[in-house]
C-alpha cells in the first residue's frame, strides 16, 4: 500500500519565508530607530530648537512609509522568480 503525498518545492516553502522575514527586518530596523532616538534625546532635542510636534511625526510617518514601500517593491520584483 503506497501513500501518494504532495511534491513540495524549497520555493512553495521559500517565497513566504521570505516575505515574512523581509517584514521581520524593517520592524528590528524601526524599533533599534526609536530606541536610539529615546536614548540619545533626539526628539527632545529638535523639539527644543522649535520643530513642532507635527511636523516630527508627520516625517517619521513618511520615512517609515517609504521604507516598508521600498521593501514592498523589491519584494514584488523578487516574487515572479518564486512563481515560476
Amino acid at each position: 500500500m503506497s501513500v501518494n503525498l504532495p511534491r513540495v518545492s524549497l520555493m512553495s516553502v521559500g517565497a513566504p519565508l521570505m516575505f515574512v522575514f523581509a517584514y521581520v527586518c524593517i520592524l528590528q530596523f524601526l524599533t533599534s530607530t526609536l530606541v536610539s532616538e529615546k536614548e540619545t534625546l533626539m526628539k527632545q532635542h529638535m523639539l527644543m530648537m522649535g520643530m513642532k510636534h507635527s511636523a516630527y511625526w508627520y516625517v517619521t510617518c513618511v520615512c517609515d512609509i517609504l521604507l516598508i514601500a521600498m521593501s514592498d517593491v523589491a519584494q514584488i520584483k523578487v516574487l515572479p522568480v518564486y512563481i515560476c
